[in-house]
């Protein structure tokens, strides 16, 4: 007979809503940051059972990659909870899947834990990059215009995500830092490479892939 004090101090919530919930959810120790229980949907979306990873280090389990757990760590370091944080992660097949990853603190009988919760976007970003490739197929078919795709538009490490044949062209001579600075004082800029000249244009952003759309026009040799 188990004592009061062995008792799983999880078990009434568990019991109640834990393990029919449809999204992967799971508790973490926070004290030894080990997996101290997972409902069904996350055994099902991992494709493990219960004995390989009940009482594993979160660490050491091989569902994120050093590079997906440094940003997980990092939003939970800054806010203490992480809400929404999109991770690559991997099932037992090495599959690839997709979640977005929401994580609480909750206290239990004196106990600190993380409920971390996952949504499974998978199917979702495999369609996104379908739309994305036929956008991308499109633009690269544009002879006369420049088109450029950027991350992070809004935010000081705005990155360069796609570039047309043309657009490739223009930042050879013309550096991809210097071209959003301007854009992003001004709205448009035109820009001079060489003897040639341009007007430069954000466009509407894709939700889908949160990318901005800048476009480059080239500007007759008369003005």
């Amino acid at each position: 007979m188990k004592k009061k004090s062995d008792a799983n101090p999880l078990e009434p919530f568990i019991n109640e809503i834990f393990r029919e919930a449809p999204s992967p959810m799971s508790f973490i120790d926070l004290e030894h940051g080990t997996l101290v229980e997972a409902n069904k949907a996350y055994l099902e979306f991992y494709g493990y059972t219960r004995k390989e990873v009940i009482g594993k280090k979160f660490t050491s389990l091989r569902h994120l990659s050093p590079e997906e757990l440094n940003k997980y760590f990092r939003q939970m370091k800054e806010k203490g909870n992480a809400e929404n944080i999109l991770l690559k992660v991997k099932d037992k097949n090495n599959q690839e899947r997709h979640i977005l990853a929401n994580v609480k603190k909750v206290k239990i009988n004196y106990k600190t834990f993380f409920l971390v919760i996952g949504t499974d976007i998978s199917e979702t970003i495999v369609a996104s990059k379908k739309v994305q490739d036929n956008i991308i197929k499109i633009y690269d078919s544009c002879q006369d215009e420049g088109v450029l795709l950027v991350s992070n538009y809004e935010k000081k490490n705005a990155s360069l995500f796609y570039a047309n044949e043309v657009a490739k062209i223009i930042l050879r001579k013309y550096s991809f830092e210097k071209l959003i600075q301007k854009l992003k004082a001004q709205g448009s800029a035109k820009v001079v490479v060489g003897s040639k000249s341009y007007y430069v244009k954000k466009k509407g952003s894709r939700d889908i892939s949160a990318l901005q759309i800048i476009m480059i026009y080239p500007l007759p040799d008369s003005l």
